[in-house]
């Protein structure tokens, strides 16, 4: 975020001249227009997402605030099964059909609710 108003292609210009992803093998998937000329961007993996923090906060510190968003876990409301499945049927069930979306180590609480 910009420590002053400004348009977000400001702020990726910037990014870009002082973090060259490309020369610095840091693997950008999105870039995200946010309020205030800010952008949120996201890596492909933790290692680069510490390694782009470490050389924004290096680099563009004096202009601009720099901050980690935490990844928050999907929510899934499931309604109208009509097996008997046990909690782990279901939790692996939803585990495998969702892979791109949760962490195989993630913790996935279930709240079984009978109608």
């Amino acid at each position: 975020m910009p420590k002053t108003k400004q348009a977000t292609s400001v702020t990726k210009t910037a990014m870009i001249q002082n973090i060259n992803p490309v020369s610095s093998n840091i693997n950008i998937t999105k870039v995200v227009n946010v309020r205030d000329g800010g952008i949120m961007v996201r890596c492909e993996n933790s290692d680069e997402c510490i390694k782009f923090k470490n050389l924004s906060d290096e680099k563009l510190a004096n202009d601009y605030t720099i901050k980690e968003v935490p990844v928050l876990n999907p929510r899934f409301k499931i309604v109208g099964i009509s097996e008997n499945l046990s909690e782990n049927d279901l939790i692996n069930g939803i585990k495998s059909q969702n892979n791109n979306e949760i962490c195989p180590k993630s913790n996935l609480p279930i709240t079984f609710e009978k109608e």
